[in-house]
């Protein structure tokens, strides 16, 4: 009778022993963001490039009436800047947008604080390594595309900034 009760508790512990495990996997997702920096106020901006004369555009790639945008930022020191600005684009030149006034033979660009022509649909680090409050600064102007024919200008893009 000992042996019976000796050997049963091990003979459970074994048989326990053979059971099958269950498992299985864990996953883990989400996001991480660098929201660093905000706008500060507006986000939206009209600028206006006044009247310009047919003469002051005199051939095909001829600009005018250059005006300049600041988009005002707080961030976090040290945040890499990325803009892209999106935008119907003439056929032949992606830094021209299309002109959607009555105004023929022209579109309008938008510039890099350098002057340089954005090309519509690239991304752009427009700063390096901000302070705490940063401005990003841009230019728009008339650009002759063809045959001027007078009436309005008007154009939109969309910009977008990410941050590193």
């Amino acid at each position: 009778m000992f042996l019976r009760l000796f050997f049963l508790p091990l003979l459970l512990l074994a048989i326990a022993s053979l059971a099958e495990a269950d498992g299985g996997n864990i996953h883990i997702t989400g996001n991480l963001t660098a929201q660093s920096c905000t706008v500060d106020g507006a986000t939206d901006f009209t600028l206006s490039l006044g009247t310009v004369d047919r003469a002051d555009l005199p051939s095909v790639g001829s600009t005018a009436n250059q005006v300049g945008l600041n988009i005002p930022l707080s961030c976090i020191s040290g945040t890499k800047v990325i803009i892209q600005i999106d935008g119907t684009s003439v056929s032949d030149n992606n830094t021209v947008m299309v002109n959607t006034g009555t105004a023929e033979g022209v579109g309008t660009q938008l510039l890099e604080p350098n002057n340089r022509p954005v090309p519509l649909g690239s991304s752009l680090t427009i700063i390096e390594k901000s302070q705490t409050s940063e401005v990003i600064t841009l230019g728009a102007r008339l650009y002759r595309t063809g045959d001027v024919v007078p009436g309005t200008v008007n154009a939109t893009a969309t910009y977008t900034l990410s941050y590193e």
